[in-house]
């Protein structure tokens, strides 16, 4: 069944971002760094890409990665993060 342009715009316009996790995420993410004029680079992009998915899916993200470490009070915000952030060296010290 093909779905119409116009039914397809109806359902963009009325859903709810802030009730999906990975678009929360993602949309917090994402205006963050708009409001930062920068602070993107290719690889704080694969890395946000990485964080947006397992955010909601996780228990922890072992990370020194200063970008991880500046946008997951973001975040954290939306209310739809499980994993928490933790240093490599904390991460170690279980061992």
């Amino acid at each position: 069944m093909e779905i119409g342009r116009e039914i397809g715009s109806a359902y963009a316009k009325q859903a709810d971002v802030g009730a999906i996790a990975s678009l929360a995420v993602e949309t917090a993410i994402s205006e963050h760094e708009w409001r930062s004029q920068g602070g993107v680079d290719r690889n704080t992009l694969i890395d946000k890409f990485h964080l947006i998915s397992a955010l909601p899916c996780v228990d922890e993200v072992v990370s020194d990665d200063k970008f991880f470490h500046k946008i997951y009070p973001i975040t954290e915000k939306t209310r739809h993060v499980k994993a928490k952030l933790i240093s490599n060296a904390d991460f170690l010290k279980r061992f």
